[in-house]
């Protein structure tokens, strides 16, 4: 009986010993099998080359807006050719940024959306863009060139295109970005 265990326990040893020997697995590589980690950094590398990032498809969709723009009109930034993510963030961009689009003439499309201010009885338009999921959303303010009632300007919710140089006011003692000079197509 007790030899029947050292047995038992020496085949144990050496089987267990024999499978997580260095020489096992270094004779494993240099016959050509790879090993978990090889098949893994290789698919990594693979799928790096053939899929490019989300940063590297974004910056490819705004040079193409860029360059439609440019070839199009005298539009500077064409938000209306980037998906909705991407127009979503340049808006937000925009508003935490705003130096960098100062003087640019930008064309956007959205949600008309209409303020009236009860203290001043103002109204103030503004195109209204969400995001890909609906939940959030981002709007510019815009002046229509010569146009200065409600008369003038589309109904509350209504889908618009407005194309105008981005500046800003300062009203009360805050500063409000705007598109000015705007027209609507």
């Amino acid at each position: 009986m007790r030899i029947r265990k050292i047995l038992a326990l020496t085949a144990v040893a050496v089987m267990l010993s024999g499978c997580g020997s260095e020489n096992n697995q270094a004779s494993r590589i240099d016959n050509g099998t790879k090993t978990v980690e090889d098949v893994l950094e290789e698919q990594t590398a693979d799928s790096e080359e053939t899929m490019p990032g989300l940063e590297a498809v974004a910056v490819n969709e705004a040079e193409r807006a860029i360059e439609s723009s440019e070839k199009t009109s005298d539009v500077d930034i064409d938000l209306t050719e980037l998906s909705s993510t991407l127009v979503y963030s340049e808006v937000y961009n925009m508003m935490t940024s705003p130096d960098q689009y100062f003087g640019k003439t930008i064309k956007m499309r959205g949600n008309n959306s209409i303020f009236i201010d009860e203290t001043t009885n103002l109204a103030y338009y503004s195109c209204v863009i969400q995001d890909a999921t609906a939940c959030c959303a981002n709007g510019i303010e815009y002046e229509l060139t010569g146009v200065g009632s409600l008369d003038g300007y589309p109904e509350d919710g209504k889908e618009i295109t407005v194309t105008g140089t981005f500046s800003s006011y300062e009203e009360n003692g805050a500063y409000y970005l705007v598109l000015s000079d705007a027209s609507l197509e």
